[in-house]
């Protein structure tokens, strides 16, 4: 196959992004019916909140596996290499120190903005 133009090899990218975003889409439309008919009680809100209030660090490790030590076009992994935490470094620390503690620690590292 002959190498593309630039400016044709550009507008395949454009039109690749655009299909993706519209499938994302029409996935959210077709769930949205559902999403309005389902009706929580005030206890199963309480509930599900505490679940994830509990929950919440070992959410945001999965998170951190995933979405940046996971990634190496992460700006976030840049910054932990910088300041010399790999993930099992992180892991420890919100184990020992609770997740509020970890990221006040990176904060202070310069790897997270801290807004108080």
């Amino acid at each position: 196959m002959a190498k593309l133009r630039p400016a044709k090899r550009k507008y395949r990218e454009l039109a690749a992004k655009l299909r993706a975003g519209l499938k994302q889409n029409l996935r959210l439309a077709r769930a949205l019916p559902e999403f309005f008919r389902r009706q929580i009680t005030l206890a199963q809100a309480e509930e599900e909140i505490e679940r994830r209030l509990e929950s919440r660090a070992e959410s945001f490790l999965q998170l951190a596996r995933t979405r940046i030590y996971g990634r190496a076009d992460s700006p976030y992994l840049k910054l932990l290499k910088i300041a010399g935490c790999d993930f099992a470094d992180l892991e420890t620390h919100v184990r020992r120190d609770g997740l509020e503690a970890a990221l006040a620690d990176l904060a202070r590292a310069g790897v997270l903005s801290h807004r108080g």
